[in-house]
């Protein structure tokens, strides 16, 4: 067990931006954090439904611009650990540069980092930098 470490839902996310009720609170472990008293874990899934929320929920309906601009900054803080950081970061940049889902810019950020293919029938991955095949036209496999 590791008592100084904690995995953060899509929820405690959402409050701490969004300033809503429950933000003092989520301020309080951000005070923590920052005194390096405890570390935060923030799971890719976690990352991919902050996404969906601030960009398609009535409440937000923030441009991708500034959701990767204020998560990207926020998962490089010291004491929060992004899982796949780098991957994630690059990621978040593709989801607003490209105008695609952070789900599919995720895919092609780890396609490309690790050479592996992308089978899809998506043309959102015509406009990243990854290598795709669609099973309608191209042969998949050997």
């Amino acid at each position: 067990m590791y008592p100084n470490m904690f995995f953060a839902d899509t929820n405690f996310l959402v409050s701490y931006f969004a300033g809503d009720s429950n933000s003092h609170h989520a301020e309080r472990v951000m005070e923590e954090i920052e005194a390096g008293k405890i570390r935060l874990i923030i799971p890719v899934g976690v990352i991919q439904e902050c996404c969906h929320i601030f960009e398609k929920a009535e409440r937000f309906a923030l441009p991708k611009e500034k959701i990767a601009n204020t998560l990207i900054p926020f998962l490089l803080t010291s004491g929060i650990e992004a899982e796949d950081r780098d991957v994630v970061v690059a990621a978040l940049r593709k989801f607003h540069e490209k105008n695609v889902d952070f789900m599919d810019a995720y895919l092609a950020a780890r396609s490309s980092a690790s050479g592996v293919p992308i089978v899809s029938f998506d043309k959102d991955f015509k406009k990243l930098d990854c290598q795709v095949y669609n099973p309608q036209k191209d042969k998949v496999g050997r």
